[in-house]
């Protein structure tokens, strides 16, 4: 049985600026409430 990796703090934040298609702008407030 694998015990699933925790994602550090910065690991989530990156996963969700991956998310931000180029050439889009976002606030840390979109990316807090992500």
């Amino acid at each position: 049985m694998a015990i699933p990796k925790k994602q550090s703090f910065n690991e989530r934040c990156y996963a969700l600026l991956r998310k931000v298609p180029k050439g889009k702008v976002t606030t840390y407030k979109a990316l807090a409430e992500a």
